[in-house]
């Protein structure tokens, strides 16, 4: 038994570095000729589509750069939707901010602008929710 969970770590540990080694664990902004190779380059993969001029995509990056420091299994991305209008386009982009996800180069799902993320928020305060609120969502996508 000790020796099968000491080649599971040892598995779990190569997995984590390269993981790591296809930019796991950060979050950060990539260009339309980059969106392919970045998303079907990892099994997990979240992407935002945002305006910068917009504040609750402001927010969502805030939540989601939390996200990428402690979930390593998945690629955290983010994409400026004026410049990538052909992806805009082909995942019918219409709200943002817009949080896809994607599981071995396919887009399983979308978050649209706030959407299950606030509503237990009083009145006033929909913007500050919780970042436990968008790790619930994204799990129970993937």
């Amino acid at each position: 038994i000790r020796l099968q969970r000491l080649n599971q770590i040892k598995t779990e540990n190569k997995e984590k570095m390269e993981n790591l080694a296809k930019g796991h664990g950060t979050y950060r902004e990539i260009t339309q000729d980059e969106f392919l190779p970045e998303v079907t380059g990892s099994s997990k993969v979240v992407v935002h589509f945002y305006h910068s001029q917009f504040k609750r995509c402001k927010i969502m990056d805030m939540h989601l750069e939390r996200l990428a420091l402690l979930h390593i299994e998945c690629k955290f991305l983010k994409i400026n939707a004026e410049k990538a209008p052909f992806f805009v386009e082909k995942l019918s982009i219409k709200v943002l901010p817009s949080v896809n996800i994607f599981i071995d180069g396919i887009n399983v799902a979308e978050i649209k602008g706030f959407e299950g993320l606030n509503e237990s928020q009083k009145t006033g305060y929909e913007d500050e929710w919780p970042t436990r609120n968008l790790a619930k969502l994204l799990a129970s996508k993937k």
